[in-house]
């Protein structure tokens, strides 16, 4: 069965390629034109979604530490 071509509110159309988890982080690439990223990625949501952890813990020290 052939899914329909949707539009986002953003205009962008869907496409199959974005549905997978190893490209979560394709928007970053395109935007920022990040190749360095691009070539360490390893396509693991989960090791990505532990250091969006690790660092908002980290950031939450800083700022504990510096007040």
């Amino acid at each position: 069965m052939e899914r329909e071509t949707e539009m986002y509110l953003c205009g962008e159309e869907y496409s199959e390629e974005y549905e997978r988890g190893e490209y979560f982080f394709d928007a970053v690439y395109r935007v920022f034109g990040l190749r360095k990223l691009k070539e360490i990625h390893s396509g693991d949501l989960s090791s990505y979604l532990y250091w969006i952890v690790v660092g908002i813990i980290a950031i939450l020290l800083m700022v504990m530490l510096w007040a």
